[in-house]
């Protein structure tokens, strides 16, 4: 399962559930999304990635899940998609 998070300031994070490292830096990529870049992290295919990597797990509010070809938006008690800005754009909601 991949999982997408997103700061207060509008980073994006992902990161491989039970992965020693994440990665940032996806905002910055025109005509990235979470779907395509999930599906391909998923088969490491990531070897032309310029993204940052660090240790740990990401901080940040989790806003999407990826798992096997199926994308989930975390969304409110309202049905409202609780990404910010950055994270609606990359995710490919309005």
């Amino acid at each position: 399962m991949i999982k997408l998070f997103e700061s207060n300031a509008g980073h994006l994070s992902l990161w491989v559930e039970g992965s020693k490292f994440y990665f940032t830096g996806v905002e910055e990529v025109d005509g990235a999304t979470f779907a395509a870049d999930a599906a391909a992290l998923a088969k490491y295919d990531t070897d032309d990635w310029t993204l940052d990597v660090y240790p740990g797990r990401p901080g940040g509010e989790l806003i999407a899940l990826w798992d096997d070809g199926r994308l989930t938006v975390i969304k409110d008690s309202q049905g409202t998609p609780i990404a910010g800005v950055a994270g609606c754009r990359y995710l490919g909601l309005p």
